[in-house]
């Protein structure tokens, strides 16, 4: 293949810093979630485990699907300043009111009777937080593309994290501290992003605009699915705590933490493609949003496979460093939440990049409608009969019914060139690599953290050797050079 040139239509500096904030997102955790799941023990953690459940299901209520439609209506807006801080306004004070009534109904949920177990401080700090959550204004920042300000932001919150769990956190029966630090955080998040956005677009003028019936009209699409979303996600842990008990509970959330924090990562680019998306001028649009479009999904693509695959092939190695002997049960789950990883990032790019941006909020509602019913039915009946391997069962099929439904949906709107089947064939790769990597390193290798460090290392070393010199594959032949035109110019 030769080299074509333009082939990243983004700044590399709008990705290098949100990469460098989900690096400290998940770098941090990787330090604190060994030392959490030893220390609060499987029974423990599963009880921040059922109420974190239940915590962001309630919050996408609070947050009424403001994130997305903020970012888009933002680049719609154009350069019109007093439009912009009217939607500003309007949509942080509308997040407020709605946070209030979503702590209602977090209260109503946690205190109703049948529950395995309840915890008066942990519903009050989680209380707190749906509030204070509703200050953190990311959708802004994503949306101006400040992305140092956001890596700032999450560096200093997240050294306060880790600081304080060390100092307080120091038994099984220190979990609601942690909760409290956690808190502490978001009030902290608040108070400077609130700071920041009054000085430069909130004003009282604005407010006294305020017209919430008619933003209920305009969020209801983006409200509707990122409600059923985080419904289908996170139903599996509630009716699991319903089925089982808080040991089985601290497994479960221990692999599916592995498998989001993975996630989390791979798709942590999405939001700086959808911010340039929207953006683009119209009548440019349509080969920019291709060419975007493009480069998005061949970006996930080789970073996916060898996430996915790692989880599966060293996933002994990952628990045992991240959290011990003791959760060794979680395994077993690794290699089903490995063929989730890949799903979600993908199905999450056509929802987000394909549908949301060409205004299809009404199908991808009705998209994930069909797939909370079809979650609940499964896990119900799944769970009940082989607890959490049923759950994680569960979440498979149901992430691969909104992928294959938002793939059937895209049609006519994404195009699948020759390039992207190119990427797609020479993506699976990995596969073999980090299979033969795995079984050489735990032959030769004791030291379950040199293992999972060594061989994540030497299978994408290998993987980037035969994309750039076997393959010439022009997305990492075009990656390299922009690579190190930056590093030059810095």
């Amino acid at each position: 293949m030769t080299a074509k040139k333009n082939i990243l239509p983004i700044p590399l500096k709008n990705i290098f810093f949100q990469y460098l904030n989900t690096a400290v997102t998940f770098i941090f955790p990787l330090i604190l979630f060994p030392y959490l799941t030893r220390v609060l023990s499987p029974e423990g953690y599963g009880k921040i485990g059922f109420y974190e459940a239940a915590f962001q299901i309630v919050l996408l209520v609070s947050s009424f699907g403001v994130s997305y439609y903020g970012i888009r209506e933002w680049g719609n807006l154009g350069q019109d300043k007093i439009a912009r801080s009217r939607l500003v306004s309007h949509l942080f004070l509308f997040n407020v009111l709605l946070s209030a009534l979503a702590i209602i109904c977090f209260l109503i949920f946690m205190s109703r009777p049948g529950l395995v177990f309840s915890n008066t401080r942990l519903t009050i700090y989680y209380s707190l937080i749906i509030l204070f959550s509703a200050g953190s204004l990311d959708w802004y920042f994503q949306a101006e593309e400040k992305f140092i300000f956001i890596f700032r932001r999450t560096l200093f919150t997240k050294i306060f994290l880790l600081i304080a769990v060390f100092f307080f956190v120091r038994n099984e029966e220190d979990f609601t501290k942690y909760v409290f630090i956690t808190l502490t955080i978001y009030i902290m998040i608040a108070i400077a992003s609130i700071a920041i956005v009054l000085k430069d677009v909130l004003h009282a003028n604005y407010l006294r605009q305020f017209q919430p019936i008619l933003l209920i009209k305009k969020l209801a699409p983006f409200a509707g699915l990122g409600i059923l979303a985080g419904f289908y996600i996170n139903v599996d842990t509630l009716i699991l705590g319903y089925y089982a008990d808080t040991t089985s509970i601290g497994y479960y959330t221990v692999a599916n933490k592995i498998a989001r924090m993975v996630i989390a990562v791979l798709v942590s680019t999405t939001i700086v493609f959808f911010a340039r998306i929207v953006s683009i001028e119209k009548g440019q649009h349509q080969n920019s949003l291709q060419k975007i479009q493009q480069y998005s999904l061949s970006y996930l693509l080789h970073i996916t496979l060898p996430a996915a695959t790692l989880v599966w092939f060293f996933g002994i190695e990952m628990v045992t460093v991240l959290s011990g002997t003791a959760f060794m049960p979680a395994t077993q789950l690794l290699p089903y939440f490995s063929f989730v990883i890949v799903v979600v990032a993908l199905h999450d790019f056509f929802v987000i990049q394909v549908l949301l941006t060409h205004h299809q909020e009404k199908k991808v509602f009705w998209l994930m409608l069909i797939a909370s019913i079809l979650g609940l039915g499964l896990s119900l009946v799944l769970i009940k009969l082989y607890g959490m391997k049923g759950a994680v069962i569960s979440v498979l099929s149901t992430e691969c019914f909104v992928l294959a439904g938002s793939v059937w949906l895209s049609k006519g709107i994404f195009i699948f060139s020759p390039q992207i089947r190119r990427q797609f064939f020479s993506s699976l790769t990995i596969i073999p690599v980090t299979y033969i990597i795995a079984i050489l390193a735990k032959k030769f290798i004791h030291s379950p953290m040199i293992i999972l460090v060594s061989g994540a290392v030497i299978s994408f070393g290998i993987y980037c050797f035969f994309q750039l010199y076997i393959f010439r594959n022009v997305f990492f032949v075009e990656m390299k050079e922009k690579l190190q035109t930056y590093i030059k110019g810095i």
